[in-house]
């Protein structure tokens, strides 16, 4: 969809208004929307970034940060000095140090997001000679799900369904084998 004030590039933007009960919604590139927030003081308002940040936190049940709420000792860069405020702000980090800096508030918001803490990702299957890696991929990820069951089947004493899930896991890893040709996974 093209950007509904240039007509020329691609809409990033999606913003629905209700004004008296009426719906009406703006797309818009990024250049536009910027343009448009500086003008529109309504536009100003609305920081996704910080609605974000602000939501995960409260599902996680943490402070995220709020500059009143901040305490002195708030985490900080000590390679660019981005603090967690400008993190909620705009949504960016400041460097790659950032990540290090702020990995375990990032590591929390994720969670809460994406409801895991580790991206998965698609498997497209794209050609006939991508059929054996995607098969294997899908396998190494079965397992990996079934050994997360084992351990909470452990850890529960539920002792039976934990040699039902280490059996299935067996029967898995050797068809993991076969198809990598007697080799295991490195």
């Amino acid at each position: 969809m093209l950007c509904q004030n240039c007509n020329k590039n691609e809409a990033t933007i999606h913003v629905q208004q209700v004004i008296n009960g009426k719906v009406t919604s703006i797309h818009l590139c990024a250049v536009c929307a910027a343009k448009k927030a500086a003008a529109d003081p309504d536009f100003q308002s609305f920081n996704l970034a910080e609605m974000i940040f602000d939501f995960a936190g409260k599902i996680a049940g943490q402070n995220t940060g709020k500059k009143e709420e901040a305490p002195q000792n708030a985490p900080r860069c000590s390679v660019c000095g981005w603090d967690l405020e400008s993190y909620r702000k705009t949504g960016y980090l400041g460097c790659p140090e950032c990540y290090k800096s702020f990995e375990n508030i990032l590591r929390e918001i994720l969670k809460t997001m994406h409801h895991a803490d580790v991206h998965k990702g698609k498997i497209p299957l794209n050609s006939p000679d991508e059929r054996p890696e995607r098969t294997r991929t899908l396998l190494r990820r079965e397992i990996e799900d079934l050994r997360e069951k084992l351990n909470l089947a452990v850890q529960k004493e539920e002792y039976e369904e934990a040699a039902q899930i280490r059996d299935r896991i067996f029967a898995l890893e050797e068809q993991l084998l076969d198809l990598n040709g007697g080799k295991h996974d490195a």
